[in-house]
């Protein structure tokens, strides 16, 4: 990723993200609007009865389950997906010192965890910069929600990447939900 220009999805996980989205807006337009399956079914003039049409919605979830697992594969192949990186730029902006060395200045300690690095003239030889202090856990909590926030909001990362997994688990909790309340009912009826 060389700037601030993006670097395109990938033609792999765009085809999975359009799959996830379709099964799962498929998913939960019957659920919201209560759709049936009826047992005949006419394409292109040849007409299927089908024994079991409730059966179907079985084999949506199966579809469901496996572009999802197959979109979160060629999600983690993606050699950067620019959250990190816009975070950091932000961050940098907020937090970083004037040094010619700004670009050294954070360490990520995990995927979602930074600690600010002091930074003292030119790197030595071994390229250690010194040690990492600890920040203020508020100031990194904070930091990282609206460095998250500005990348969510200003940049079209997390709609490309994040969101359709979160469209994708709409209609699982809406599952849960009535499954929920069907143990529930049955366990006050009995």
């Amino acid at each position: 990723m060389n700037g601030n220009k993006r670097e395109p999805m990938g033609s792999d996980l765009l085809r999975q993200r359009r799959n996830l989205l379709v099964i799962s807006l498929g998913l939960l337009a019957v659920q919201l609007a209560g759709a049936t399956f009826e047992d005949k079914v006419s394409i292109f003039g040849a007409g299927i009865t089908f024994e079991h049409p409730e059966r179907l919605l079985i084999g949506a979830w199966v579809l469901w389950a496996y572009f999802l697992l197959r979109y979160f594969q060629y999600l983690h192949e993606e050699p950067d997906l620019g959250l990190r990186q816009g975070m950091r730029r932000w961050l940098l902006r907020r937090y970083g010192d004037n040094s010619e060395h700004v670009s050294e200045v954070f360490e990520w300690e995990s995927w979602w965890r930074w600690g600010i690095k002091e930074v003292y003239g030119n790197p030595p030889d071994d390229g250690d910069w010194g040690q990492t202090r600890p920040s203020e856990q508020r100031t990194i909590a904070l930091g990282t929600a609206r460095a998250f926030a500005f990348v969510a909001i200003r940049t079209p990362r997390l709609t490309d990447y994040l969101l359709p997994v979160a469209v994708a688990l709409l209609p699982l909790a809406l599952k849960g939900w009535e499954w929920a309340k069907l143990l529930h009912n049955l366990a006050t009826t009995s």
